[in-house]
């Protein structure tokens, strides 16, 4: 249950980020402009993720990025509620994308962690589909969710949506 809710208020608002920031009045070409921000944070936050492990070890670890990652998803309410500000938009990716890192390091470690030897191959595969059922399952209703709420309720309950999965941990 845990790795089948873990990336599920992540998903959810990661869905809704395109049909976000044009409904905001950005352009494709400053949608497109937060490309290398958010690519340089994702493999910063991987980094930062890895020596984390590391230090305080799987389970607090994952308590921990996850908490980072929940609360990154509050920038998206800040950026709904402030439209047109490039500056914003380009905090929220790169925030966003550094704490998906930092939290991508940890739930990887903790899944390879479940996988036996014999098996890792086939155990790897197995748990890491999970998440992604739970996304293309729970999480394909965000559209129809953020057209009936509006944009700063569905974030909020994005948010929420993630914690299950720190109760659980």
């Amino acid at each position: 249950l845990f790795v089948a809710l873990f990336k599920l208020g992540e998903a959810m608002a990661g869905i809704m980020t395109a049909p976000l920031y044009r409904s905001l009045g950005f352009s494709r070409e400053t949608i497109a402009a937060t490309g290398p921000f958010s690519l340089a944070a994702t493999l910063a936050g991987i980094s930062v993720g890895g020596w984390v492990v590391a230090r305080i070890g799987v389970g607090r670890a994952l308590l921990w990025t996850g908490a980072a990652q929940t609360i990154a998803m509050a920038l998206y309410v800040w950026l709904a509620m402030s439209p047109g500000g490039a500056w914003l938009l380009f905090l929220t990716v790169a925030t966003e994308a550094f704490a998906q890192g930092v939290a991508d390091a940890a739930f990887l470690t903790y899944l390879s962690g479940l996988c036996s030897l014999a098996f890792t191959a086939t155990h790897y595969a197995l748990l890491s589909s999970i998440p992604s059922f739970a996304i293309h399952t729970i999480g394909g209703f965000s559209g129809q969710l953020a057209a009936a709420l509006g944009w700063v309720p569905f974030y909020v309950l994005c948010i929420f949506a993630a914690m299950p999965s720190m109760g659980l941990m």
